[in-house]
């Protein structure tokens, strides 16, 4: 506003009192943004991420755990801890 030339002044809509009114709805709405809502989006984008984790690395595991246990089994070895987890979980 402090670089525009004094003819933008002079337009309808652009008065001193519509000027200063604009920058003080501008700045509250934009200390509610930062506020509040800000605070929200980034709980929403943090359990995603968090989120997202959790379920890679327990993919990971049931991966790894299955793996194991279609090995073990492919090598007729007793049944292990794989087993149980297996049992509990897929059945």
């Amino acid at each position: 506003m402090m670089r525009k030339r004094i003819p933008f002044f002079d337009a309808e809509g652009h008065s001193a009192g519509s000027l200063t009114s604009r920058l003080s709805a501008d700045s509250t709405q934009l200390q509610q943004l930062m506020g509040t809502e800000m605070g929200y989006a980034l709980i929403a984008v943090v359990n995603l991420i968090g989120s997202i984790a959790i379920v890679s690395i327990f993919r990971l595991f049931l991966d790894v755990s299955n793996e194991h246990h279609r090995r073990s089994h492919m090598a007729g070895n007793s049944p292990s801890w794989c087993c149980f987890v297996h049992s509990h979980l897929f059945s």
